[in-house]
């Protein structure tokens, strides 16, 4: 009957150890880029602009190092400026068909947990054609203001950008969306108390069945 017990206690308790590492390991990898705008037609040799958002999901940041690709025969880059997330930005597109993009505050114990803009880079249209720019994802970091430097991004919440480039394309999404937005929506309160909450009840049903089946540590 002890043993019974035991057995019993012993998987409830690992079943809610292992409940609660999945739960709140999701926040772990949860930061990630924004591409804004998401989708753009030009005309060929017109410039346009990309602005970069990164989301920390109210997490503090350090630092980011972002990777990007394109289709060299499609498009170019022609300048790249600093965004204000971070107050140290620096930029290389020297190789056709991908960029780099680092961000860093400026002091070892400064850190950020607001969304906000890295950069913006200006891509002329080369021809026609309907390329596409992506975060490469295997090289990019968003570093988190911890001891170890954990790299908080989650390659699945990335965007990107999709261009139309052609003489029928729509001129009207020329214009930059982006001219006056320094930062992007925090999570929600609401969100925060449905992240603390549901635990809080799992606890609260975890002591039911233990009074239930009269367990005693």
């Amino acid at each position: 009957m002890k043993k019974n017990i035991f057995l019993k206690r012993k998987f409830l308790l690992n079943f809610l150890i292992i409940f609660l590492f999945f739960y709140f390991s999701k926040d772990i990898f949860s930061a990630y880029f924004v591409f804004d705008p998401k989708d753009i037609s030009i005309s060929k040799n017109q410039t346009f602009q990309l602005q970069i958002n990164i989301n920390p999901e109210n997490q503090n940041i350090k630092s980011a190092d972002l990777y990007i690709s394109y289709p060299s025969d499609f498009l170019k880059i022609t300048s790249i400026s600093s965004g204000t997330i971070f107050p140290v930005i620096s930029s290389d597109y020297s190789n056709q068909g991908s960029a780099y993009i680092a961000g860093m505050m400026d002091s070892p114990n400064s850190y950020t947990s607001s969304s906000g803009k890295l950069a913006i880079i200006t891509f002329q249209a080369i021809k026609d054609g309907n390329p596409s720019v992506l975060v490469n994802c295997n090289s990019s970091k968003i570093i988190k203001a911890d001891m170890t430097n954990t790299n908080l991004i989650n390659c699945s919440l990335n965007n990107k950008l999709m261009v139309n480039i052609g003489s029928s394309a729509n001129l009207s999404n020329n214009n930059d969306p982006l001219e006056n937005v320094e930062e992007l929506p925090k999570t929600g309160v609401l969100e925060n108390i449905i992240r603390f909450g549901v635990p809080g009840a799992i606890f609260v049903v975890f002591g039911i069945i233990l009074k239930f089946f009269n367990f005693k540590f």
